[in-house]
């Protein structure tokens, strides 16, 4: 179980968190800035 004591392990999963809620909130950003459909945006982020 060292995982649990790895300080980095944590700092990435929190970087790698971090950066997804990012991406979702540009992703929103420019949806409303472009006024993207969402079902366009939606074919677009899973393709």
């Amino acid at each position: 179980m060292s995982l649990l004591r790895n300080r980095n392990f944590y700092i990435m999963l929190l970087g790698e968190a971090g950066l997804f809620a990012l991406a979702l909130f540009v992703a929103y950003g420019l949806r409303f800035e472009f006024e993207i459909p969402g079902q366009y945006l939606r074919q677009m982020l899973l393709l």
